[in-house]
């Protein structure tokens, strides 16, 4: 199970990637590979990523 505090930054993490990615058209997955390796493995990021870009 993911802890609070994880989820909570992945949340932050999606919600500043989404304003950029509104203001000036791409950069989503940019920032958030920016961020989610420092909590989950580099695949796993890039998984989750690719799940969310589809969304």
């Amino acid at each position: 199970m993911v802890e609070l505090n994880i989820l909570l930054i992945i949340f932050a993490t999606v919600l500043v990637a989404a304003v950029v990615h509104g203001i000036s058209g791409f950069a989503f997955g940019i920032i958030m590979l920016m961020v989610l390796p420092y909590f989950f493995s580099y695949s796993q990021a890039l998984a989750m990523v690719s799940f969310m870009t589809v969304l």
